[in-house]
């Protein structure tokens, strides 16, 4: 008798076996979590569960045929009738305990079956057995040309899929490249092809062998799609991570650079400053957003720069505003106009504007009146009005020069 002898990952294993004929009433049942396994296929299945190893190893010692079949639920611990309607007959042909308390059983597949009835084995508590009706599976004809088309096609897809994921083993594009036989060709890519339970579940009740190709590769072209999706996804979310962590990089080393040229003081040592008094203020929420972002540009600027001194004015500006404090109003119409009648003589229109502007103030203080803007050549008044305006409403009067230039003719802020 000549020995026939597989090689699985690096386990070599003889397949010469002396095998009973299957009992399709009394069939034992191997149930898997995973895997939906296709006739002609020997594989590895770790055995995880008790009852599970077993049975491998009462299959193995006795030479019985088992049925593999996949479960619809892999969260069972122990199934009843939550399986697929198909498995296949196969033969354990070698169990290997591995360190660990890990045991692996090497599983050869032959025909496929359908479950006609399913209960509890007696013999081994937890497994299943069933009565199944084999199924005859038609074989591939490579005379015909869109045949030959569709398993290329099959072919080359899968070994794209193996490169693009880590769920399929690597090895096998070997496997595939070697394969000459097309049945065996699709079963074998069907088997491993990381494919969801119940679209291998469907490929595998398909009698006929074109059929199950053309199921097989609408679902590997499905399943490649999502993968290139996925890819393009993870490479922008890397390419984004890449950016943030190069612009951490080089504000790290411009933080070094400035710390070299300027020590302790410049940019860093205004923010920190500046922070610091805006802490101490009761800034509106609106503000502090602004603060925020004119500080960071502010650490943008070289110190030497004009740019610099004007976001610095800037920022100290919001800083010596009184926020959050009100003087107590005026809300004597007559007190208002003997302050701008004893500070200014003549002008009785502009005086009568300003009393309006006034008056609108001290019977509504909460609405929005309108800016009133005094134009006119230097001397005639305008910065007088202004803080008489001020006494008048019992306010302390500011002078804010408008983009940082002083008139020098102007009297000082007060």
């Amino acid at each position: 008798m000549n020995k026939e002898i597989v090689t699985v990952g690096q386990i070599e294993v003889d397949m010469t076996s002396s095998m009973a004929e299957p009992d399709f009433n009394h069939l034992p049942l191997l149930t898997t979590r995973d895997l939906v396994l296709f006739p002609g296929v020997t594989i590895p299945i770790s055995l995880g569960r008790e009852f599970s190893r077993e049975l491998a190893k009462m299959a193995a010692d006795r030479h019985i045929y088992i049925g593999v079949v996949a479960q619809t639920d892999p969260e069972v611990e122990f199934p009843t009738d939550q399986l697929c309607d198909y498995g296949v007959i196969a033969e354990v042909v070698k169990v290997l305990e591995i360190p660990d308390d890990k045991t692996t059983a090497i599983v050869r597949a032959h025909g496929k079956f359908k479950i006609l009835d399913v209960r509890s084995m007696g013999t081994i508590q937890g497994a299943l057995e069933a009565t199944v009706k084999p199924i005859k599976e038609t074989k591939a004809r490579m005379t015909d040309k869109e045949m030959v088309a569709l398993v290329s096609t099959v072919k080359d897809t899968a070994v794209k899929i193996v490169k693009k994921t880590t769920e399929a083993p690597p090895e096998m594009i070997l496997n595939i490249v070697d394969i000459s036989d097309p049945t065996l060709l699709i079963n074998l890519i069907a088997t491993h092809m990381p494919l969801p339970i119940s679209a291998k579940t469907e490929i595998l009740a398909t009698p006929r062998i074109k059929e199950r190709a053309y199921r097989l590769l609408t679902n590997m072209a499905r399943s490649e799609q999502m993968l290139d999706i996925a890819q393009s996804i993870h490479d922008r979310t890397r390419q984004k991570i890449s950016e943030q962590q190069r612009n951490v990089f080089l504000q790290q080393q411009l933080e070094s650079i400035r710390e070299e040229l300027y020590g302790d003081e410049g940019p860093d040592a205004d923010a920190a400053n500046l922070r610091k008094k805006a802490a101490e203020l009761d800034m509106p929420e609106p503000v502090v957003k602004i603060f925020e972002r004119e500080l960071s540009k502010l650490s943008r600027y070289a110190p030497q720069s004009p740019d610099y001194s004007v976001q610095l004015s800037y920022l100290e500006l919001l800083t010596d505003l009184p926020w959050g404090k009100n003087d107590a109003p005026v809300s004597d119409i007559a007190h208002a106009r003997e302050v701008l009648d004893a500070d200014h003589f003549g002008l009785e229109k502009v005086k009568e504007r300003i009393l309006e502007q006034i008056a609108m103030l001290i019977s509504a203080p909460s609405s929005h009146a309108p800016i009133i803007c005094l134009v006119g050549p230097p001397g005639v008044g305008k910065t007088s009005l202004g803080q008489s305006i001020a006494t008048a409403l019992g306010r302390k009067y500011r002078r804010v020069a408008l983009g940082g230039l002083h008139d020098a003719a102007a009297p000082a802020i007060r």
